[in-house]
């Protein structure tokens, strides 16, 4: 593991050799909950369990921190994962750009306010983040797996 906090990395190793990396960062919005960015085995060591190891690994981990649930996206590795126990779900907000919003507006009441100066009034500052609900769109497989 690289650090005790969020996001952090594990990896296996093998023989003094790294033979495997996972990467974890938690979901901002969804308390107890953690984002799978990568699993990679070292394609010599692969089809012979250990990236099931390593993700048994990670669960084991993730739950030492109070993490109940296990998002991940994939393309083309659905099997390997349904196999381990994750299934398909709605894609998930990772990085919640709402909480940017209030500053958005601190600035937007700065620079509106009435002084004297020389010249046209400067445009309006433009709306940066539009909030209405979304459905996510992407290419790939989000799953999830709750422990």
């Amino acid at each position: 593991m690289s650090c005790d906090n969020f996001p952090t990395c594990l990896i296996l190793i093998i023989d003094n050799k790294v033979i495997g990396h996972c990467k974890i960062s938690l979901v901002p919005k969804l308390n107890g909950s953690c984002f799978i960015e990568s699993v990679v085995i070292d394609s010599e060591y692969r089809y012979r369990g250990l990236g099931s190891i390593l993700l048994r690994g990670t669960e084991d981990y993730v739950l030492t921190k109070n993490i109940k649930s296990i998002y991940l996206a994939t393309k083309g590795q659905e099997q390997f994962y349904q196999k381990n126990g994750y299934y398909n779900c709605e894609p998930i907000d990772l990085w919640d750009c709402r909480a940017v919003s209030k500053p958005i507006d601190v600035i937007r009441k700065k620079y509106t306010h009435k002084e004297k100066c020389s010249g046209p009034p400067p445009p309006p500052l433009p709306n940066l983040f539009s909030f209405k609900k979304s459905k996510i769109t992407t290419s790939k497989t989000y799953m999830v797996k709750h422990l």
